[in-house]
């Protein structure tokens, strides 16, 4: 299992506030095959762009992920237009701690690392703990109309993020 599955992506690229078109590239060989590929993602308040980017292992080390990068950061200047004037804009790139090849990239485009992040994990078995919740507060299914305010919970939980 990868680090995303297909309909991850199909979900990901079908967010309206992404313009494929415009804030996306794939890097491809001469026969067509796609070996890396960029998003720029830049939504209302236009203060960070996420950039996105990945390169086929096999192709590694030969400029692809340098030249991907340079598009991304020159098509993230269109922030620079659309936030409100005198704010601070910062590109924002995610990155496996682990994969040298990658930090070394990104350190020498002057990006520094902010944050670090977890991936965590354990087997499944039969000894699960049922959840003990705290006094008051009960567990259940979203109901339509209430995607807001989720929205907003997640946004408060993350917003040093």
């Amino acid at each position: 299992m990868g680090e995303f599955e297909l309909e991850d992506y199909r979900n990901e690229w079908s967010d309206p506030t992404i313009d494929l078109a415009a804030d996306t590239r794939i890097a491809q060989t001469p026969d067509g095959t796609i070996v890396g590929c960029i998003e720029v993602w830049n939504t209302p308040p236009y203060t960070l762009c996420w950039i996105w980017g990945r390169v086929h292992p096999e192709f590694c080390g030969q400029g692809i992920g340098t030249a991907l990068m340079d598009w991304a950061e020159q098509h993230a200047r269109v922030a620079l237009d659309r936030a409100p004037e005198g704010t601070r804009i910062v590109l924002e790139a995610g990155a496996t701690s682990t994969h040298l090849p990658t930090t070394e990239l990104l350190d020498d485009r002057s990006l520094v690392a902010a944050r670090h992040s977890l991936s965590m994990a354990r087997d499944l078995d039969d000894q699960l703990p049922e959840p003990v919740w705290p006094a008051g507060i009960t567990v259940r299914t979203m109901r339509p109309g209430e995607e807001l305010a989720v929205y907003r919970t997640v946004n408060e939980a993350f917003r040093d993020h």
